[in-house]
């Protein structure tokens, strides 16, 4: 976000909706750069330690329980909406259409909106290193 949020023309004040937002990092680095910021997630446990987050940093975040693929097209309208690896993570076709049109109903009418996934190159795999996590054992 650091190299294409300041080449965005948006208008003082800007507002932000992260959908997906897990722990809050898009939506709190929003936040921390002068959005009025929204995070959506599903899970009220990460809801819930957003808030911690946003709190302990001091900053003012409203963090909501919507599901991606369920957004109401009625609403604030926002200048940034940005999708950090959320509709990645949405299996069906029908599904991501959906957040797209919403998306589109919920975006101000010169607003972004920002999407980042991830994309596989062969050159990058290493088989032979394993990463894992000490404290889980997770790999």
């Amino acid at each position: 976000m650091d190299l294409v949020i300041p080449r965005l023309c948006l208008t003082s004040n800007p507002s932000a909706l992260e959908l997906g937002t897990a722990v809050g990092p898009g939506a709190l680095y929003l936040a921390r750069h002068g959005f009025a910021t929204t995070g959506w997630e599903v899970i009220s446990e990460a809801i819930d330690q957003s808030r911690r987050i946003a709190e302990a940093e001091g900053l003012s975040v409203t963090f909501e329980k919507v599901d991606a693929t369920q957004i109401p097209h009625a609403g604030d309208a926002f200048d940034l909406i940005v999708d950090t690896y959320c509709s990645t993570h949405v299996v069906f076709d029908h599904e991501r259409s959906r957040i797209v049109y919403s998306v589109r109903a919920r975006l101000k009418p010169d607003g972004y909106f920002l999407i980042t996934s991830s994309v596989y190159e062969s050159s990058r795999r290493l088989p032979y290193k394993k990463v894992v996590d000490d404290r889980n054992g997770t790999v």
